[in-house]
This record gives C-alpha cells, structure tokens and sequence, in this order.
C-alpha cells in the first residue's frame, strides 16, 4: 500500500513542515517547522515548575508511598476538576481545549459507475482543490488570489459538512463554497474581474459528481460502501456483455435446429417466417416443393441443457446483479450509530441476528447467495462449452454438479456481492470468538468490518486484577494466525489509508478483516475522538499495518507498517517549545509512548500517580528510557 504522508493523519503530521496552513488549527499563523510552539494568542507555552527541595523525613515517606504504588499499582490516580482532567500529556497539550481539525476530511469519492485515471475515484478537499487549479492555472503567478485562498475554500467546505454523518453530494458544496469565498474576500477593480473569471473557472474543473465524506462513524461505512461499488461496476460489466453476447448464440442455435424439424416446412410456418412475400408467393404450394430435411436433430439432453442455460442467463439479475452487498450487523448495533441504510447505501441488503449468532447468519448468507451467483456462472460456463460445440457430458456433467463458489476464477469472484459482518472488535472476541475462527478456517471471503472502542474496565483502588495488565487480546493477530486472510489494521482518521485498503480486502479471494479504531470511542476518554484515535496510533497502542497472505512467499513480505509515525523507532519522538523555570525559552526531546495514549483512558488512569516536584529525584527517568533498561538495572 502507498505510504505517502503517512505521518499527516496523525499527530506526528502537527510537528512538521507540512502542517503549514491546518485550518482551524493553532491559529494556523506561522509554520510549527521542527518544534510544536504554542500560539501567543491561545495557549502560553508550558513552563518548568521550580523544584523547592523537601526535607528529608518528608522525601523518605514520600518515596515508600511511591515505592508501593510501583510495586502494587494501588493508590494512584489522575487529578480531576469539575468532569475535567487536570493531568495532560505533555505532547498533546497544544491541541487540549481546541476542536481537532482533521484535515484529510472530508474526502471526495467518485460515485461514477467507473472511476478512470489511477487514483481518480478518491481525493482528499485539500489535494483536489489544488488538482483542480492547476488544471487552468499550472503557472505560480496565475489565478493568484484563488490560490492564495484554497485553505479558506477548504475551511468553508468542511465547515459544511463537518457535524453530519451523511455523504453529501459534492458539486452544491462546492458552489456555495466558491461563491461564499467571492462574496467574503470582495475583491475590487481589475482584480475582481480576473477572480471571478477563475472561480468560474474552478467550477468547471472540481467534478460536477461524486459525494464528500466528513469524519464521522460512519465515514469507514461510506467508504467501504463507494469502493464495493466501483469495483463491481468495472468486473460485472464484461460478464453482462458476456452473458448478452452469449444468450444471442444459442437463440441462434436454437432457431437453426427449430428449422430442421418437419413443422417448419409448413405453409403456417412459411407464412410466419416469410410474410413479407405474401403478395407473390403460394404458401401451400412452396411447403409440397421442399424437401422432408436431412441435417441430423439435436439430442434432447443437449437442447434441454440449451434451454435452462438460457433460463438462468435470464435471471442474472436476480442471481447476481440486483444486489451490491449483503449486510450482517446485530439487531441493536451502536459501533456506527443510526445508520439510514435505506437511503445512505443503496444495493446494500441487510439481515440482523442475535448477539452470538452473527458468524453462522453471515455463513448462512454467504452460502445461499454465492449458491445463486454459482448456478449463474455455471451456465455461462456451459453456455461457452455449448456454442463451441466442446460440452463433454462424461466430464463435465460431474464438475458442474459440484460447481460452487470454490471453482470462481479472477473474472467471476469480483463480481459477486461481497458479503460483510459488522461487528464490535470485543464482540468477535467473546461471543463470536469460535465461530468467527472457524469461519477464518474455512476460508469464505466473508469481509468483516469490526470496530474498536475504548476500554469499558476501569480499575480502582480497591481491585486491581492481575489480568487488566495482561498483554490485551488482538483481533488482527487473531486473523493473521489463520495464515489465510487479509488483514488491515487502521484508525478512521485515515481515509486514504481505508481506501486503499479496502480496495485490495474487497478484491481479495479470501477472508477479510477491517479492525478499525472507533470514532465513538466512548465516555471514559479524556479527549475528542480524532485526537483520542491519533494518540492511539502514535502511542503505538493500535499500530497500522496490512496483512497480505497472497503477497510473497516470505512471512515478512506480507506485512505493510508503513503508515505508522516513524516506525523505524520504538516511540515517536518530537521537540517541545517550553520556558525554563526562569522563563527562558527552551526546547525539550519527548518522545509520545504508550503512556501517553494511556492518560486519556479513564480505564488506565489507576495506572499514574502525579509526582510533586519538590520530591523529584535523579531516580525518576521517562518511561522510554525505562523500557530499554535490564533486569539487574532496573532491580539497581
């Protein structure tokens, strides 16, 4: 998968030179460069407390409380003020009382039957702004003001769409966006003429269709929803012609055997086929002349084969092509909120099933349906052996009997109906957990869309089980064990990263996991969902990756971790503006781990305890220095 920007979408892209115009973001006045800053008209930068010194008695009771919450993990906790947490990763601190503005969203996505160009079924606002302007103004002085604009443009398009879980249709957003800019900059004199002139001319450039897709719950869903579509619209429009091309054949061989039978010498017969002659022709008299027919007759078994090969050619809607996708989601799914599937998702049909029983309903589904497309494909198959007469019945009247989804080949599988489990990530690990294996094993390509929230287990002073710092259990680790299925590992904030991934899990003639991070992550975190899910990408607690089993004969080659911040590194590592505690202006390495995901986890704030300065010590090292020291030096 590509890996371009892959740093963008998480926090990691905030502390680059790229982050230079994020609407809505740090006052987006100057460019952060190499060190995050904090803007002088929002947030002061951080400053090092004084380190007053305790007195001895008081720093050796200190430090046995502090010796017990490390050893038993009890007594500890994060300070909050009327339902707000006073405690605040250091890295995350610039972005702590600010909406996370996302810039990759919304997206565009091409809702045309197919898309054409590489890459042109998907763009982000941002990236197809600046596509589209230079298509007439590819010179750096030309369509000046507008190109100094496209971050207002951008901010109005998302501020359009931003509070809705819909995909909307792009064109009416973009022509309120651009006339809306015309009106706000007001441009006078000759500049106004050659403004308006290249905003018409934008206009024509942004594409007249497709839908923008806003950060949201369902944003993975609209996704998913547009790359299933565009590829069944490009594999089912060669088998249509196929089946077309194929049905008018064996009219034809049909009718050239009806001509042999002695009824189509009758004057009834001659007079049907020939009445345009009416006026010059005896019927009666032209039927006694011709002969009784020579030409051997089909057998029976052949022409009835024939015939209900054309009556399942007939049915191919109803086979195949009447449905986009067959949905499996339990009967009270929360994980993408209130999802208007009717209207939302067309060609999509649903079916429910009760906690526990989502994988069997899926299997059920899955067999009936790709039993139909099977009926559907063998007769296109037989249909072929037919019209260049090489049906063997000693051979192939066997194979066909046990024709089924197994026997698909690289034309026929991408036109099905891809069939999807919705489902939470924790779901499939409790009550589906066997069932869900042992579909793995069987090796359906059921596509499964599974959605991880924040954890529901908050520990307390009084009962801190062994188990809650147990390794957590993984959904794709679990997938990648069958050795059989793709697996693609992302957060929401991600959408070119989904796009691509989905695409190739679609595709793909196997079983199929999407595991995502939640945008709902739930009530027990400290932060809004897109900075909450960055966090959870940059701290290393949900790493992206992709799992190929088809790509590379080597184990190693069919891993893509590409998109992960920095992952030549163990932790991502950034500099942080602060002022000293005499107030000069300074810069700190920090690197963002696992702890600090884990501060905005109601779940896991047991886990700290806040140490005072004036009981600081040498004794006290950051957590990633910790992590790579020894046994014996960690005992020292």
């Amino acid at each position: 998968m590509s890996n371009k920007n892959s740093d963008r979408e998480t926090i990691t892209g905030f502390f680059r030179d790229d982050a230079t115009g994020t609407t809505g973001f740090l006052g987006n006045k100057e460019a952060p460069e190499k060190v995050l800053s904090f803007e002088k008209d929002t947030v002061k930068l951080p400053r090092m407390p004084e380190l007053p010194v305790a007195d001895e008695a008081a720093l050796k009771a200190y430090w046995r409380t502090l010796r017990a919450f490390f050893r038993t993990g009890k007594g500890g906790g994060l300070p909050v003020s009327e339902g707000q947490l006073q405690a605040y990763p250091a890295l995350l601190a610039p972005f702590r009382g600010k909406e996370y503005m996302q810039y990759d969203f919304p997206c565009w996505v091409s809702n045309d039957e197919v898309a054409t160009g590489e890459g042109s079924g998907f763009h982000t606002v941002r990236g197809l702004l600046q596509r589209a302007v230079e298509t007439f103004a590819p010179e750096e002085g030309k369509a000046r003001i507008l190109k100094d604009n496209l971050l207002r443009l951008e901010a109005s398009i998302r501020d359009k769409v931003r509070f809705a879980d819909a995909a909307f249709s792009a064109a009416p957003v973009f022509r309120e966006a651009l006339e809306e800019l015309e009106a706000r900059l007001s441009v006078k004199g000759e500049e106004a003429k050659a403004f308006a002139e290249d905003l018409i001319r934008m206009k024509k450039a942004l594409p007249q269709t497709g839908v923008l897709i806003p950060f949201s719950a369902q944003a993975p869903l609209h996704l998913l929803a547009h790359v299933i579509q565009r590829q069944l619209a490009g594999s089912r429009q060669p088998v249509r012609a196929e089946i077309t091309r194929l049905s008018n054949q064996l009219k034809d061989i049909l009718a050239v055997e009806r001509e042999k039978s002695p009824e189509s010498h009758s004057a009834e017969h001659l007079h049907s086929a020939l009445d345009f002659a009416d006026t010059f022709l005896n019927f009666d008299e032209l039927s006694s002349v011709l002969p009784s027919g020579g030409s051997e007759a089909m057998p029976e078994e052949r022409h009835h084969r024939i015939e209900m090969i054309l009556e399942n050619l007939e049915q191919a809607d109803e086979l195949l092509f009447g449905c986009n996708a067959f949905v499996v989601l339990g009967e009270n799914p929360a994980a993408f909120g209130d999802v208007d599937w009717k209207g939302g998702f067309p060609g999509f049909r649903i079916r429910t099933a009760g906690a526990g029983r989502l994988c069997v309903a899926a299997s059920k589904v899955f067999d009936e349906e790709l039993s139909k497309a099977a009926r559907l494909f063998a007769a296109l198959r037989i249909g072929l052996l037919e019209v260049n007469n090489q049906y063997a019945p000693e051979i192939h009247t066997e194979f066909f009997a046990h024709f089924d989804w197994r026997s698909f080949n690289e034309r026929e599988w991408p036109a099905c109906p891809p069939v999807l489990l919705l489902a939470g990530a924790e779901e499939l690990l409790e009550q589906e957990f066997n069932a869900f294996s042992e579909q793995l094993a069987s090796g359906r390509p059921i596509k499964y869309l599974a959605v991880k929230g924040s954890s529901q287990k908050v520990a307390d002073d009084n009962s801190l089980p062994a188990e809650s710092l147990a390794f957590q259990r993984e959904l794709g680790a679990l997938a990648i064990a069958h050795r059989n299925a793709f697996v693609l590992q992302s957060s929401p904030i991600r959408p070119q990263y989904l796009n691509e991934g989905f695409a190739r899990g679609v595709g793909a003639f196997s079983p199929s996991l999407f595991c995502l991070l939640s945008a709902r992550p739930g009530k027990g975190t400290a932060a809004e969902p897109s900075l909450w899910a960055s966090a959870a990408v940059e701290g290393r607690a949900f790493p992206g990756f992709a799992f190929d089993s088809l790509k590379g004969p080597k184990w190693g080659s069919r891993f893509d971790i590409q998109e992960n911040p920095q992952p030549e590194t163990d932790w991502p590592a950034h500099s942080l503006a602060i002022l000293t505690a005499k107030g000069e202006k300074d810069t700190i390495e920090l690197p963002f781990t696992f702890a600090d995901f884990a501060v905005l986890e109601g779940s896991f704030q047991a886990f700290f305890h806040i140490v005072p300065p004036e009981y600081w010590s040498e004794n006290l090292i950051p957590l990633a220095e910790y992590l790579r020291l020894s046994g014996d030096e960690v005992f020292a």
